[in-house]
């Protein structure tokens, strides 16, 4: 299936490839950071799901209330607990199917987050589905500090059965960019970059 419709994969070397036209390359030092490419167009789409999290460094289930099969999975922070600072910030990520049952990420990729910080540290997107508690995303702090929302787009490599999620919060000494709230969209096919 061809998929010249996404705005960026990253490849096996962690470096963002060319997709419709455009060219954004990473070095393996992080020197470069990701350019915000735009919000999406969500004029015609609806949230499956709104949610405002609790401030506890625990494991969150969010059950969506009905089964939907879907391929590409968008998560839009609204809000934090530290509402001082314009940041975003997720241990992992798990989708749930029909069964609560925790799906298999082997094959997604993330093709969209409006800002990760990679001058430093690599609080890269792709964290959230790393099955490791010790990393995590996080958004720009270091020079752009873009402001909410904050938005990642997961290709999940085929159609999935999601019930719900399972969100994990840092666990470390720091609450920053710990979410409050955060609404949820999925589709069939890829979302759109709006003007």
């Amino acid at each position: 299936m061809q998929k010249n419709h996404f705005l960026a994969i990253r490849n096996s070397s962690n470096e963002f490839i060319k997709r419709t036209g455009r060219w954004h390359y990473l070095t393996s030092s992080y020197k470069l950071k990701p350019k915000r490419w735009g919000d999406f167009n969500l004029t015609n789409e609806s949230p499956i799901m709104t949610v405002t999290l609790k401030n506890e460094k625990t494991c969150q289930k969010v059950d969506f209330g009905k089964t939907v099969n879907e391929c590409y999975f968008y998560f839009e922070a609204i809000s934090s607990y530290d509402e001082e600072k314009p940041f975003t910030s997720m241990v992992e990520l798990r989708l749930l199917g029909q069964n609560g049952q925790v799906l298999p990420v082997l094959d997604w990729k993330v093709v969209y987050a409006d800002s990760e910080e990679i001058l430093w540290v690599s609080h890269t997107t792709d964290k959230i589905f790393d099955n490791q508690e010790s990393t995590f995303w996080h958004t720009d702090w270091h020079s752009n500090r873009p402001g909410f929302p904050h938005q990642v787009i997961i290709d999940l490599g085929t159609t999935m059965a999601i019930r719900g999620m399972n969100n994990l919060s840092r666990t470390d000494n720091s609450e920053t960019g710990n979410i409050k709230n955060f609404g949820v969209y999925v589709k069939e096919q890829p979302f759109v970059l709006g003007n």
